[in-house]
């Protein structure tokens, strides 16, 4: 519970990023460049790094016990509502190691955890990978478009990495009871046809699990 890790914010009582009331924990630090992002503050990974003139996007360095120890305080909240913990970025997987620290520090205080993610850095065989997953009770995952080359422009990241990612988290989630939500953020002229709904609809049926 040691392993230092860099966030931007703690979030009291969110309701979309998960069941229930929730703390969403923002790390800092993301590998997509996407142009309708709502947390660009979180992007930069330098804890130095601020959003714009403002003090927003500031990093600040915590343990995972630190960030576990602020959120178990609603635990009441949480039971009350079947909510818990949304660990969200930026991208989390950019800060893997401490991720899955903060994970393992709240499934030990009783806390459910959900992962978000964007699923293009995950890598198979890898034991911290695996162990965070282990520890994710839901992971919200983005699927932003079905074409490799508009998906790459949009966001600078290969579509197939992201496809990869989701099957494989996904198949590790689904041997411990775990769950899958597949989220796509709507953008004007950019994924709103039903051409690309469809194809991420069928993509998001073939996981071997799925929603809560």
């Amino acid at each position: 519970e040691q392993q230092q890790g860099c966030i931007v914010r703690l979030q009291r009582y969110c309701l979309h990023d998960g069941p229930g009331v929730r703390t969403c924990v923002f790390l800092k630090g993301c590998n997509m460049r996407c142009g309708w992002c709502c947390n660009p503050e979180c992007i930069s990974a330098d804890p130095a790094e601020q959003w714009l003139s403002s003090s927003e996007g500031a990093g600040r360095l915590l343990t995972a016990a630190q960030v576990a120890a602020q959120c178990a305080d609603d635990l009441p909240f949480y039971n009350a509502s079947h909510g818990g913990v949304t660990i969200t970025g930026g991208e989390p997987l950019v800060q893997a190691a401490f991720a899955c620290a903060v994970a393992r520090a709240l499934k030990k205080r009783g806390v459910q955890v959900v992962l978000e993610t964007n699923s293009s850095l995950w890598r198979p065989g890898d034991r911290t990978h695996e162990r965070l997953l282990q520890c994710v009770d839901l992971l919200i995952t983005d699927v932003k478009h079905a074409e490799e080359a508009a998906h790459v422009q949009a966001t600078g990241v290969s579509l197939a990495k992201v496809l990869d990612g989701v099957a494989w988290a996904a198949g590790q989630l689904a041997t411990r009871g775990g769950q899958v939500w597949v989220r796509t953020p709507v953008i004007p002229g950019f994924n709103d046809n039903e051409e690309v709904v469809r194809a991420i609809a069928c993509f998001a049926a073939s996981l071997q699990c799925h929603g809560w």
